[in-house]
């Protein structure tokens, strides 16, 4: 039986684990059939934002790697919510969904864990 505590523990884990998603960050440089085409990409499993350009230059594609997000909007870099496929709102929804979805499940593995540990340990005292 599932306990209100288990449900606010689920969702405070979630919460910080969808929050901890805007840190994770990816970074590559696709090639093209001439131009270079550079992202930054935060959110995990689905983009929440992105910060990309396409140049023919391809040290101003590795700019990417090395210069902070302000100087790379300073610089004329397009900033993105969502997805090429899904918008920004929608994004954020399904990444909240999952990580509801994925911290139940941890809160659950834990607490029977927890539960047939003491199971043994009551086991073996009497």
């Amino acid at each position: 039986m599932i306990t209100k505590k288990e449900i606010v523990i689920a969702f405070i884990l979630a919460i910080n684990l969808f929050l901890l998603s805007f840190f994770f960050s990816r970074n590559w440089i696709n090639q093209t059939c001439c131009p270079y085409e550079s992202q930054r990409l935060y959110g995990f499993p689905l983009i929440i934002f992105s910060i990309s350009k396409k140049t023919q230059d391809y040290t101003e594609a590795q700019k990417i790697y090395s210069l902070h997000n302000y100087e790379l909007l300073n610089e004329g870099w397009e900033l993105k919510g969502g997805s090429n496929n899904i918008n920004f709102g929608l994004s954020l929804l399904l990444n909240l969904f999952f990580y509801l979805v994925a911290s139940g499940i941890c809160v659950g593995l834990f607490n029977a864990f927890i539960f047939t540990l003491t199971q043994r340990i009551r086991e073996g005292r009497t």
